[in-house]
């Protein structure tokens, strides 16, 4: 039974992240969360309620019967698999500085590069305007009469890493 909850879990989550990919393909969506939420969990615990209805109330598939615990699990790795991706996601559709530095090093080697040089490859700028249309497209904040204001998501979200640097140990608005 373990092999199961394992496979179809995983089976579950992959599914989840092939709609991600065909979505984004045909027409990638403005507000990038509220679609990865929804295609990872709300879509499946969607499955996972008719699912429910299908095997416990209506008894509709009498012969393929899976235990309430099993569904739970298998619902339960999906979850954890699905949560770390869209926790992550923001890490793989924005320009990391950490990881430009590292290509822009690596291709100069073996001589290698200063500080200086370094600066050069980058428009700091840039890097900035593109995190507050991100922001903005999410939802998180608004402009308000030329001034970025938070949303009430936006003011969830900074409280939320608040609570979760603290929790850590880690000094808050650094990181």
């Amino acid at each position: 039974m373990f092999k199961s909850i394992i496979i179809i879990g995983v089976s579950y989550f992959f599914l989840c992240l092939f709609l991600h990919i065909i979505v984004w393909k045909i027409n990638r969506p403005k507000n990038d969360f509220l679609a990865l939420f929804l295609i990872f969990l709300f879509f499946p615990l969607a499955l996972y309620f008719i699912s429910f209805l299908l095997f416990y109330v209506n008894n509709i598939v009498p012969n393929s019967y899976i235990p309430l615990e099993t569904l739970l699990a298998i619902y339960l790795l999906h979850l954890s698999l699905s949560s770390v991706y869209i926790q992550s996601y923001p890490l793989a559709q924005a320009v990391s500085p950490s990881l430009k530095i590292l290509k822009i090093v690596g291709d100069a080697m073996p001589k290698g590069l200063n500080k200086q040089e370094i600066f050069h490859h980058f428009d700091l700028s840039d890097l900035i305007i593109k995190r507050i249309e991100d922001l903005s497209d999410n939802k998180f904040i608004k402009n308000e009469n030329e001034c970025l204001t938070l949303t009430y998501f936006g003011k969830f979200l900074a409280k939320f890493f608040i609570f979760y640097r603290a929790f850590l140990g880690l000094p808050p608005g650094k990181g």
